[in-house]
Parts: structure tokens; C-alpha cells; sequence
């Protein structure tokens, strides 16, 4: 496994994360809904992720992408299948129209918003018929930094006592997440309903962002809400590897960082950890002490 900067697959990650929009909307439509728009993330699989299981009319099915074989496959509870391809040179609207295809085909007859969000395309699905690159090679390296990822931030939340989000792909985003939280209410100020929903309660997300248009550099992430306007610059170990940014609020730790150090795993969890402290102590979370301690005796 290695880093991969986003422009070496730029085409082939930008298709991910649109079908992966695809899935995510679905969810959206069926689901009901939870706190901090946990009905709607999309868990891995050992090749790719998957809706998990949604209800709708009077079956359920699950929708997954498959980034080995290079489909995207739907199965419902009444036996039904169907699926299509990831081919290079098809366009975003031919996999929309797939997508569309495959989900009457299994009986659900979902209505979703084709408008991709919280990313630079903003070109409806169905509208979007530019011929696209796809890398099956690519794909499946690219997965297996996503994969890493997982890895690692599950086995740093995993011995927390306090309600915690397990990690799973924000197909909003594109990056691979899971989150802790304090229990105390904090209301998102603004308007924005996807804010809104998603920053409710004090938290701190820990996650994995394979890099965009912007920021060639996939890295691991340390997010807090309410979110910082200080500077903490100063406040990890000098011999971290990670550093915060004043200008995003977070802190972040290079995936070729992490990789090229004599224990990537254990250096992303001293990471995780001297950020964790930092934050919750900054807000003064409550039973701090009883969130961490250890679960065996």
C-alpha cells in the first residue's frame, strides 16, 4: 500500500465519488433518518462499499460498488439483482441512467436529487455526459489507502465508551470517517441543513481524505466542532509528524508521512490521541475519564 496523490487518478476517484453520491442519495430517500446523518454513510466491504441494507416498498435490498470487478450491483430481498459496469470513456449520465435502470429493475422506484454535493462538480447526473477515464488498477489502489484508513481509525475509536460513529465513507466529502462524541448539545448556528444535521453535538471526527483539485496529498484529519478560531499550531509533540492548519481549523498528518515512519499505525494513533486530548480537554468534555477507560480490566 502507498500514498497516491489525486491527480495521478484524479478521473477515476472523481467517478468513485459521484456513484458513490448515487448510493448515498438513494439512502437519503429511503432511510429514516438518524442524528449527524448517520442513515445515510456508506460502510466498506473487503472491495469497495456498500448501502448496507435499505428498506423500500415492501422489500429491502443492498446496493454496493465493487471496485475489483469494476460493478455496481444491487440485490434485493425478494431475490431480484442487477447491476452495471465501471467502464473508461462512459460519462456520469450513462451510469446515472445505469443506476436508475438497476434500482427498477429490483422494484425500488427511488426519486433522488441528481445534483452532486459538497464537491467541486456541480453538474447534475443526468446532465453530465463528458466521456470519462476510468482506471480499474487505479481504482483498486486507491481503495486500499481507504481501506488502510479504516484500519486505523477504527482501531483507535473502537475503545471509547462514549457514542461514537464507527468509520464509513461521508460520500459527501469523499473521505472515510468516524467520530466521537462529548453527549453536551451544540446547535449548529447557520443555516445550511447539511450542517445543520451534522453538527448538532460537541464532536471530534477522525478521519482519512484521499486529497481533491485543491490538495494533491491524501491525508488523515482531525476535525473538532464547534470549530477552533484559535491557533494550535504548538500543541502536538515535536515529534509528531502532523501539524495543525490555522487557515482549515484541523489537524492534519500526511499519508506518506505516516508511511514512512518504522510503525504507520502506531504513528497515526499517537496522532489521533495527542489531538483527542488536546480538543477535549480545549472543550472540557465531561467524563472524560469514563470515556477512556479501558474496557478490560
Amino acid at each position: 500500500m502507498k500514498a497516491i496523490a489525486y491527480s495521478s487518478w484524479e478521473s477515476t476517484a472523481q467517478t468513485i465519488h459521484l456513484v458513490s453520491q448515487m448510493l448515498g442519495k438513494f439512502k437519503l430517500a429511503e432511510m429514516p433518518a438518524q442524528p449527524e446523518w448517520q442513515q445515510v454513510t456508506l460502510p466498506l466491504t473487503a472491495q469497495g462499499f456498500t448501502t448496507g441494507l435499505v428498506p423500500y416498498a415492501n422489500a429491502a435490498c443492498t446496493v454496493t460498488i465493487d471496485l475489483f470487478d469494476s460493478t455496481v450491483a444491487a440485490v434485493s430481498t425478494d431475490g431480484r439483482r442487477s447491476s452495471f459496469e465501471l467502464r473508461d470513456g462512459r460519462s456520469i449520465a450513462d451510469y446515472y441512467a445505469d443506476f436508475q435502470r438497476m434500482l427498477e429493475e429490483i422494484g425500488a422506484d427511488a426519486r433522488i436529487n441528481p445534483v452532486p454535493q459538497e464537491m467541486g462538480i456541480t453538474t447534475p447526473f443526468d446532465e453530465n455526459d463528458e466521456p470519462r477515464r476510468y482506471d480499474a488498477a487505479e481504482a483498486r489502489e486507491g481503495f486500499g489507502m481507504f481501506a488502510f484508513a479504516y484500519r486505523a481509525i477504527l482501531g483507535f475509536l473502537s475503545g471509547f465508551r462514549c457514542k461514537t460513529a464507527l468509520p464509513s465513507l461521508f460520500w459527501g466529502t469523499f473521505d472515510v470517517t468516524g467520530v466521537l462524541y462529548s453527549g453536551k448539545p451544540a446547535p449548529f448556528p447557520g443555516e445550511g441543513i447539511i450542517e445543520k444535521v451534522a453538527f448538532d453535538e460537541e464532536l471530534i471526527e477522525f478521519g482519512f481524505w484521499p486529497g481533491d483539485e485543491a490538495e494533491d496529498d491524501p491525508s488523515f484529519f482531525v476535525l473538532p466542532y464547534p470549530f477552533v478560531e484559535e491557533d494550535l499550531s504548538h500543541t502536538l509533540k515535536e515529534s509528531s509528524l502532523g501539524f495543525y492548519s490555522t487557515e482549515k481549523g484541523e489537524y492534519f498528518l500526511p499519508l506518506e508521512k505516516a508511511l514512512g515512519s518504522s510503525d504507520p499505525e502506531t504513528e497515526i494513533a499517537s496522532f489521533f490521541e495527542e489531538a483527542f486530548h488536546v480538543l477535549s480537554n480545549r472543550g472540557d468534555w465531561e467524563k472524560k475519564e469514563w470515556f477512556t477507560a479501558p474496557l478490560f480490566a
